[in-house]
């Protein structure tokens, strides 16, 4: 019997107390004191709406309680609800499950259904607001429903998760979470890219600085030190402040309005009005100016080294640096972003008609709009973005070269 181990992602409990069960638990610790002041907003508004708490003004009762009921229901939810699911490889099933504290309803799975461990990145929504997550899902083949095991915010979390689960199922790990599709097998989740260059030994490819390129290059300390141009503002650069400005005064207007006119103590008025104007209205707006500033200003140095994959941000504020060792880099990744499925025009019996003019035009310009995504360098621990907004020569330059360097 091993010793309960727990994940790295947030509010998910990784217990494993038999060699052939892993359970899974969401729900408590961090979350209980999120939910407390939902609940207690709840009830104070129904209770003042039924007179039993005496405020100033009038609170009618069929306003008070759904309103507070909401809130309320929303807390209780926050607090006590559990979910999750138990991975039994000597029965062969996925159990999940959900509850009060305690589990209430409970639907099986046939483990044999599912043939490789899936992680992601997904954009979701939760009322106003936005959040990436990185899900891992156990996945099968053909109409076979996926099953989520937990989609934390950080991706080295749902990297550890998603290896976790894929050594201890036997199956092959799919990585969508770059933009292109990386699939390893259980037992080389480990392989470092020197490792793997090693394996399979080819010709050391060489690449030159394309033509025009701003990048600049020189050593320093034994390291190759590229330094990358600025981004430069484009459409998406505009759109994402706009779109902050336009987020900070819907939420002003349907919430803070509303919110000075309710009769409540003006202690529990203001730390309302701090929570929101901090969090949905500042915070919105800080975010599109840093990035506006950030495009035009900002030059990013890469340094590489037989040792280290190194990233120095300068930033707005402070300088901010992160590297990963050279033995413990596993992917350098560039994605191909590959606007043509979307320009395609089909007939009703699925035959694809060949691209027109004007849909080439339609193209060409979308990538224009469009800002490279850059290159994606990552490990077990820490993951490393660069290169946005250069040019795919630029981008095939750089990750040739670092290949190069860390392989040797």
């Amino acid at each position: 019997m091993t010793s309960p181990q727990k994940s790295s992602a947030p509010n998910l409990q990784l217990i494993q107390t038999d060699p052939d069960i892993l359970e899974t638990r969401v729900g408590g610790g961090c979350l209980m004191l999120f939910g407390l002041p939902f609940l207690l907003a709840g009830l104070f508004v129904i209770a003042a709406s039924v007179k039993l708490i005496p405020i100033q003004g009038n609170l009618p009762w069929y306003f008070g309680i759904p309103f507070g009921a909401i809130f309320a229901a929303a807390g209780a939810a926050l607090m006590f609800g559990r979910t999750g699911m138990t991975i039994d490889r000597r029965q062969k099933t996925i159990l999940k499950w959900w509850g009060l504290l305690a589990p209430m309803k409970r639907t099986e799975y046939p483990l044999d259904q599912y043939s490789r461990v899936t992680l992601g990145r997904e954009s979701r929504s939760s009322g106003d607001s936005t959040t990436i997550v990185f899900p891992v899902k156990l996945e099968g083949a053909g109409s076979t429903p996926a099953i989520e095991i937990e989609a934390p915010q950080l991706y080295p979390a749902g990297r550890q998760l998603a290896e976790k689960l894929a050594r201890f199922l036997n199956r092959p790990l799919v990585d969508t979470s770059s933009g292109q599709a990386i699939a390893r097998e259980p037992d080389q989740l480990d392989e470092s890219l020197r490792d793997q260059a090693r394996q399979t030994p080819a010709k050391t490819d060489w690449a030159e600085l394309p033509y025009g390129s701003k990048i600049e290059i020189h050593d320093e300390l034994g390291a190759k030190v590229f330094v990358l141009p600025p981004p430069g503002l484009t459409f998406t650069s505009y759109l994402q402040m706009l779109m902050a400005l336009v987020f900070a005064s819907l939420v002003t207007f349907f919430f803070v309005i509303p919110l000075t006119q309710l009769p409540m103590p003006a202690p529990l008025r203001y730390l309302f009005l701090g929570f929101i104007g901090t969090f949905f209205i500042l915070a919105p707006i800080l975010s599109g100016a840093r990035a506006l500033i950030s495009s035009a200003r900002k030059r990013v140095r890469v340094l590489v080294s037989r040792e280290f994959l190194r990233v120095e941000d300068p930033g707005l504020f402070r300088k901010k640096a992160a590297q990963i060792p050279a033995a413990e880099l596993e992917e350098l990744v560039l994605p191909e972003v590959d606007l043509s499925p979307l320009l395609v025009q089909k007939l009703p019996d699925g035959t694809t008609l060949p691209q027109s003019q004007r849909m080439m035009a339609a193209g060409n310009f979308l990538s224009k709009l469009t800002r490279t995504a850059g290159i994606t360098a990552r490990s077990d621990k820490a993951t490393l973005e660069f290169g946005q907004g250069l040019s795919k020569d630029e981008l095939r330059y750089l990750q040739t070269e670092i290949k190069r360097i860390i392989a040797e």
